[in-house]
């Protein structure tokens, strides 16, 4: 820069103008939920460039353009308990300087466990209830009544009650069902009467003469 007075003097000056490097993320490292509503993700990161020291301000997206701020001026650049959702993370440096960045974490897929709806059971009758997932590695933990217990994917119930499975898959995972068996134990009379005999290739009707 060249500075002129008005006896036509002149100064020269150099003048270095920099720009700080920008706010950015480095080792960042994103771990999703790992069950279906469960809250054991996180967001850890190095913060490097700007001027240091930094503000950290994460919002949580309750709905369509509403946040909820839930972390404000934390100087530890992460977070952790995440469930599925979209998170804001709003870095502000010394110079006021700032960094956004957003991040969804998906819900994984539920275990899905289907026993079907409540059976009612006749006389010497047994229900299968059929727990298996597909996923060779599951395992599974049944309870019922009169102290029933059982580790297999399927089993044979006979008794009235209420049974509960648990399974649980290679990754740690839970889903659970249950399903309560009703016995009816009557009788059922029936007594028929039949032709004494019929022509080749035509139909045997069968007719219950009983009256209960």
């Amino acid at each position: 820069i060249w500075v002129t007075d008005t006896r036509a003097c002149q100064a020269e000056a150099t003048i270095a103008v920099t720009t700080p490097r920008p706010i950015e993320l480095r080792d960042l490292v994103i771990k999703e939920p790992s069950c279906y509503r469960i809250s054991d993700g996180y967001i850890s990161f190095n913060t490097a460039g700007g001027t240091p020291p930094y503000s950290y301000e994460w919002s949580y997206l309750i709905s369509e353009n509403t946040h909820m701020i839930w972390d404000q001026g934390s100087n530890m650049p992460r977070v952790n308990g995440l469930h599925a959702g979209t998170y804001t993370l709003l870095i502000t440096d010394a110079e006021g300087c700032t960094l956004e960045r957003t991040f969804d974490f998906n819900n994984p897929d539920p275990v899905m466990v289907d026993l079907g709806p409540n059976r009612t059971l006749c006389t010497d009758q047994a229900w299968v209830a059929d727990a298996s997932i597909p996923d060779r590695r599951a395992r599974y933990q049944w309870t019922g009544p009169n102290g029933f217990t059982s580790q297999q994917a399927s089993v044979s119930l006979k008794n009235e009650g209420t049974y509960s499975v648990v399974v649980t898959d290679s990754k740690g995972c839970q889903g659970s069902d249950a399903i309560t068996i009703h016995r009816n134990d009557v009788v059922i009379e029936a007594e028929y009467t039949v032709p004494t005999h019929v022509w080749v290739d035509e139909p045997i009707i069968f007719v219950n003469v009983n009256n209960v």
